[in-house]
């Protein structure tokens, strides 16, 4: 709770920031750029959600941001035809549709603009009646929840559809 705080008021800090100050944003980018934060754009989907693109063993992916979800999970589907293997475990998640069984793996890592989050465990299920999207519109093969972005030091820049993360 304490990560959706923090993006909320960087959220604010950063839409009150005034148009003069744009050089001083192009500096604060610039450190944290040296500090090994990368620069990843989102856009707005037509189900106004955030999204981001990264990359998982080579694939384009389509990971929604979740600020209000503790933890971030990936399409089963999606991640099965990258032959990434994965555990049943005994979660389950009772949705209005059906219930969805969570599965675990370990990846390579998630990669933005070409630098990786490095090998991370992820849970895997069917993310389609939890994140459910209006017909005629792509779901997101993954979710990418507040302690995925609170691990790597999410920063983000609404005004400007910047997220930054820490990664290597």
């Amino acid at each position: 709770m304490r990560v959706v705080t923090i993006l909320i008021a960087l959220c604010w800090l950063a839409a009150a920031i005034p148009s003069a100050a744009t050089a001083d944003l192009a500096a604060v980018r610039a450190t944290l750029s040296a500090e090994g934060y990368v620069s990843i754009p989102f856009k707005r989907g037509q189900d106004r959600r955030f999204y981001v693109e990264g990359t998982i063993h080579g694939s384009k992916l389509r990971l929604m941001l979740d600020l209000t979800s503790e933890n971030s999970i990936f399409d089963i589907g999606t991640l099965r035809n990258l032959d990434i293997a994965f555990e049943q475990t005994e979660i389950i998640i009772p949705t209005r549709r059906k219930n969805v069984r969570i599965y675990t793996g370990r990846i390579l890592g998630i990669e933005f603009d070409g630098k990786s989050t490095g090998p991370i465990d992820i849970h895997a299920g069917d993310v389609d009646p939890v994140y459910s999207v209006k017909s005629g519109v792509d779901g997101p093969d993954g979710v990418l929840g507040a302690e995925f972005l609170g691990h790597y030091g999410a920063l983000l820049d609404v005004k400007n559809q910047i997220l930054l993360l820490k990664v290597r």
